[in-house]
């Protein structure tokens, strides 16, 4: 059974720092509108900043839930909700109230009303002018998706307001790290699934649980299985195109905490992108096998497996050179190899197996794994994405070099 992988993105350093700086943010008073992509963890994020406020800035926290308040408007709604507001005639009047609680945490502000949620938007902005004007210290956070909001829309900052888009979180290193916490196969299926996860699945982690067993699968039967997780996302064919026209993708190393996307029809708002900052911005690999962008996906697999599989291979041909270096005292073979002059090209070393004589025991033990280990190299350098059972048979390479060598 797959791990819950997504439950573990709040044990994450990148995470409980983007935790701590928006209530670093809350607790000088500045009101927060916070836009979360699909598929990320809207209610984990709530209760970590719920926690994070209380034990760290000791804050005196009123969570509102928008499903069972009661009123039209903001104003209504926070009267309803705080009894220290019943003499008050208009919202910015509230912000004075000194009996009010530090936050005022909105909650499930994805599910109320279109209308509502404009009248939110505009609430927070006159709640927080009001608050630089008479300086009051109570906070207003509305954590929600992004596909809510029209951000082009969204009314200029305030010093008392803030704009936060939740992005980048995890990144593919912290991918991997979540993916080893709960692997415990053996290490040669354990470094390729972890690898190719974090390479296809960005900062998706769900798309991770999902793949976890299907992940050594050919390419066709993966293809299938992203095609059935991107019908979960329940958005057509021509809106996805709408979305990608004119889309320019961020670029890596941004700010996780800074960056807003400007536009609300971003792709990522609605899940259709990712945002990692090794990667920068992409289209969700679910996405691609929706547009049946399967060079795409193979890159995404080839990207993976050159990072693991190339040092591995590295790691075989400079282990074999040292040691046939070692057996030839004098640095010089019958073959009219120096072995002093360093590590052979994998190409190289190839050749020189292959004219040993059939009865020679090297050639036996390392022949055939050497030039499966170039055929997976020259792979690789065209971009070419190998099946598991080839990196299979390089680890038992690779298993074998070790035992003979330092038995």
């Amino acid at each position: 059974m797959p791990p819950d992988l997504a439950s573990s993105i709040w044990d994450l350093p990148s995470s409980r720092q983007w935790v701590r700086r928006a209530c670093q943010d809350i607790s000088e008073g500045i009101s927060l509108l916070i836009l979360f992509p699909q598929k990320t963890d809207l209610p984990g994020f709530i209760l970590n900043l719920h926690q994070c406020l209380e034990s760290e800035y000791f804050s005196n926290i009123r969570q509102i839930d928008l499903r069972y308040a009661q009123g039209n408007t903001p104003f209504d709604i926070l009267q309803q909700s705080l009894n220290a507001t019943n003499n008050c005639l208009y919202l910015e009047q509230m912000v004075d109230e000194p009996s009010l609680p530090d936050v005022i945490l909105i909650t499930h502000f994805e599910e109320s009303s279109h209308n509502l949620q404009e009248e939110w938007v505009r609430g927070i902005r006159r709640w927080a002018e009001a608050c630089r004007t008479g300086g009051s210290n109570h906070v207003l956070v509305i954590p929600t998706r992004s596909s809510c909001i029209n951000t082009e829309n969204l009314l200029p900052t305030d010093v008392r307001l803030k704009y936060r888009f939740w992005m980048g979180i995890p990144s593919v290193l912290e991918t991997r790290l979540i993916c080893r916490q709960f692997d415990e196969e053996a290490a040669v299926e354990a470094y390729w699934r972890e690898y190719l996860l974090a390479s296809l699945g960005g900062s998706d982690l769900i798309l991770c649980e999902r793949l976890w067993d299907d992940i050594f699968l050919p390419f066709d039967d993966l293809f299938k299985k992203l095609l059935d997780y991107a019908n979960e996302f329940g958005v057509e064919r021509e809106t996805i195109d709408d979305l990608l026209t004119g889309w320019r993708p961020k670029p890596p190393g941004l700010n996780s905490y800074n960056s807003l996307f400007k536009s609300a029809n971003s792709p990522i708002s609605f899940g259709l992108a990712v945002y990692t900052e090794e990667y920068g911005e992409e289209i969700h690999s679910a996405i691609l096998a929706m547009l049946n962008k399967k060079e795409e996906i193979n890159h995404r697999i080839w990207r993976a497996q050159a990072s693991l599989i190339l040092p591995l291979i590295d790691d075989v041909r400079r282990r074999i050179c040292e040691y046939l270096s070692s057996q030839c005292r004098s640095g010089w073979n019958g073959q009219g190899i120096n072995w002093q002059d360093g590590p052979l090209e994998l190409s190289k070393l190839q050749r020189y197996f292959s004219d040993l004589p059939q009865s020679a025991w090297e050639k036996h033990q390392w022949g055939t794994g050497i030039y499966q280990a170039l055929q997976i190299r020259n792979s690789l350098a065209h971009y070419e994405p190998i099946a598991y059972s080839a990196y299979y048979e390089l680890w038992n390479l690779s298993t074998s070099v070790h035992k003979t060598i330092y038995r």
